[in-house]
């Protein structure tokens, strides 16, 4: 994913891993279980416009907070797709997880 850095406004390409979620896709800002919150999702929170690349296939994006019922179905999606997840979420109790829906600006 490419954000603009909320700082710099210059393009930050993360690599992530995608938890697949209706018909798009869901980022979970773990960052590993440590303290911080990743870069890429503050970005998101400044300038929710984004470039994803997602089996070969480029898209521009909008990402949004997922909704309570949103973020308990990704959560439990997300087990599926990485078994990390469940222990990062143990280890960042301390800080909000940011979990983000991404969307087709034009719908």
């Amino acid at each position: 994913m490419t954000t603009t850095g909320r700082t710099s406004g210059l393009p930050r390409t993360s690599h992530l891993i995608a938890v697949p979620y209706a018909d798009t896709l869901a980022l979970l800002g773990t960052n590993f279980g440590q303290r911080s919150t990743p870069a890429w999702a503050l970005n998101l929170e400044a300038d929710p416009r984004a470039t994803v690349r997602h089996r070969s296939v480029t898209l521009h994006v909008v990402a949004r907070p997922a909704t309570a019922d949103e973020r308990d179905e990704v959560l439990t999606a997300s087990a599926d797709v990485y078994g990390g997840y469940v222990v990062y979420q143990h280890r960042m109790s301390a800080r909000r997880l940011r979990i983000f829906i991404l969307e087709r600006p034009d719908g």
